[in-house]
């Protein structure tokens, strides 16, 4: 990979990286992997998350209430988020967002929570890293309500209309594993048709693995395929999209 990359959405703080996390991070070093934002989902991460990139200059920490977790949300780690945004401590918020796919989690409930994520957003200047999943129209009708918000759709999955208005917003669109799949052909369409400018790359490692890893944890080297592939569907070189997506990382979240 001739250019450097970052990837904008990994949990690196995830268990599963505890027995060669070190080891991990040094295959995205010899990937040119130069930035990997660290999204939080639940209040006891944010510790975690926060050792990391104390310990490594490349790794960026986030703070973030995940949708699909309400039970282990009360008023204590919203605080937290809050300490932590006001304070300038956090690259970005989130993850947060909406999760309208699985039973049990009550969409009233999840609206809540996300709004005042945005609320957030909106008083702090800071990024928002958005879940929304069978929710991608109740996340937009949600941030266009506040002015000036900006952020990625992480795993972005919509429609090109609500593409669309979402980069009218100033949002930008983050896309991993899932493109590499050709069965994917709508999502891939997509993709072929969104100016550069508007696309983050990610994985979701541990989640997530592309088409050629399926079934394997997913890791933050393996970012290079998913620029190959963005590559190939908007017939682009790969030094192009490396260079347009890492620059867009770049604007997003504030990395030098």
């Amino acid at each position: 990979m001739p250019t450097p990359l970052i990837d904008s959405h990994c949990h690196l703080d995830d268990p599963s990286f505890d027995i060669d996390r070190n080891e991990v991070i040094q295959r995205a070093v010899e990937s040119d992997i130069t930035g990997i934002v660290i999204p939080a989902i639940r209040a006891g991460d944010f510790d975690r998350i926060a050792n990391l990139a104390r310990q490594h200059e490349s790794l960026k920490a986030c703070a973030g209430l995940h949708p699909l977790f309400l039970g282990d949300h009360d008023q204590a780690a919203w605080d937290a988020v809050c300490d932590l945004a006001d304070t300038g401590s956090i690259t970005a918020i989130g993850e947060c967002g909406l999760d309208y796919t699985h039973r049990g989690e009550s969409r009233q409930t999840q609206l809540e929570l996300f709004t005042q994520h945005v609320e957030l957003a909106a008083r702090t200047d800071l990024p928002l890293i958005i879940h929304a999943n069978g929710a991608v129209e109740a996340v937009l009708q949600c941030v266009r309500r506040y002015s000036g918000v900006r952020g990625v759709i992480h795993s972005f999955n919509g429609s090109a209309e609500q593409a669309a208005a979402f980069l009218d917003l100033g949002f930008t669109l983050g896309f991993g594993g899932a493109i590499t799949y050709s069965r994917a052909t709508r999502l891939r369409r997509l993709v072929a048709e969104l100016p550069l400018e508007s696309i983050v790359l990610e994985t979701d490692a541990p989640y997530q693995p592309g088409e050629l890893r399926t079934g394997q944890r997913n890791q933050p080297a393996w970012i290079t395929e998913v620029c190959e592939t963005v590559a190939h569907l908007q017939n682009k070189s790969v030094d192009i999209v490396a260079k347009a997506t890492t620059k867009n990382a770049r604007t997003l979240f504030g990395i030098d």
